[in-house]
């Protein structure tokens, strides 16, 4: 069967807290490129339940992971399963990014095989500073999305897929700040066109 998938798709993406909001719109975007996806969640019944979803609307495995709060070595594991069990992956997307504090997949990322990984999006918390003294070096290829004033949670996702597509190639150690639309002043009327002869 051929390679659907449009040019520089994911084949295997790694997404971290998929269940949350942005993970969700980020995971329905990869699976409609034909991406599998190894999802993980804080909930097992929510991660299990998306990925049912991802699975049964676009046809691809979707694969549900459990990973609570404050535990990097279930993340670790996790990226150690999946590796093992589907093979490269292709790109990582970490929604539970925490500036100023070790990365718990930063040396697991660094040790994998050059063919691996291609891509990795951090998506840091709002109004995070992302970039310290402490901060662990991250692995070539990553990029920082930080949500911004009245940022909504399609706009990150916009900004993390196109960090993980084609025309992204190129960018490396990126740390981009997503806003919100400045809304018009109180009492702003916008000016309708005037067509020729009006």
């Amino acid at each position: 069967m051929p390679d659907e998938r449009p040019p520089g798709a994911a084949r295997l993406a790694l997404v971290v807290d998929g269940d949350t909001p942005v993970g969700r719109l980020v995971c329905r975007r990869l699976a409609a490129a034909g991406t599998t996806l190894a999802v993980t969640g804080r909930s097992a019944r929510r991660c299990a339940l998306l990925c049912r979803h991802l699975h049964d609307r676009y046809g691809n495995r979707a694969l549900p992971y459990l990973v609570l709060p404050d535990a990097p070595a279930s993340l670790r594991r996790v990226l150690t399963e999946v590796t093992g069990e589907l093979g490269g992956i292709d790109a990582v997307v970490d929604l539970a990014y925490a500036p100023g504090r070790p990365h718990p997949l930063g040396a697991a990322l660094r040790a994998l095989p050059a063919d691996h990984c291609r891509r990795i999006v951090l998506v840091a918390p709002p109004g995070a500073v992302t970039a310290g003294p402490q901060d662990e070096p991250l692995p070539a290829d990553t990029n920082v999305v930080t949500p911004g004033p009245g940022a909504s949670a399609r706009r990150v996702a916009a900004a993390v897929l196109m960090l993980l597509g084609p025309d992204a190639a190129g960018l490396h150690g990126q740390r981009i700040e997503v806003t919100g639309c400045a809304e018009p002043a109180p009492g702003y009327v916008r000016p309708r066109g005037r067509g020729p002869g009006r």
